[in-house]
């Protein structure tokens, strides 16, 4: 094989691979699937149909406390940029505030697996202990598109 025949196979291969993963990634995106974290949560702790239920209700109640957090931290950083039509701006009440609202999504991501803690049996804790190390990968949400 000639040295010119060589470079333009390699050079069709990697026109090839370009419009695999232009096609892969810009016209057909890689799909988000929310309930992704929570058949995994269930995988890794052997939930029963019981627990499942419960599960799935505890799922409903942290998902309307954090709407309802998420909406006030909305609502400050709304007020909060209406502050620079000001001259003098006063930020700092709403800092605060912003921040606690913050602080409070935390807490309740935190009471929200405290109770998925009580959902499992003695033989789950250990899992549930392992499970601890990966939260912040199975909960990261959703992917950030520019």
């Amino acid at each position: 094989m000639k040295k010119t025949n060589f470079l333009y196979l390699i050079i069709a291969l990697l026109a090839i691979i370009n419009l695999f993963f232009v096609w892969r990634f810009l016209i057909h995106p890689p799909h988000f699937d929310p309930d992704l974290p929570k058949r995994i949560v269930i995988h890794k702790l052997n939930f029963d149909k019981d627990q499942i239920v419960k599960y799935e209700q505890l799922i409903q109640q942290h998902r309307s406390q954090i709407h309802t957090n998420d909406s006030l931290i909305n609502s400050l950083k709304n007020t909060l940029y209406q502050q620079l039509k000001s001259d003098s701006p006063n930020s700092d009440s709403l800092l605060t505030l912003l921040s606690d609202a913050q602080k409070n999504t935390e807490l309740i991501h935190f009471k929200h697996f405290e109770d998925i803690k009580l959902l499992c049996k003695p033989d789950q804790k250990p899992l549930f202990d392992n499970l601890t190390q990966e939260l912040t990968t199975i909960f990261k949400g959703k992917p950030i598109r520019k």
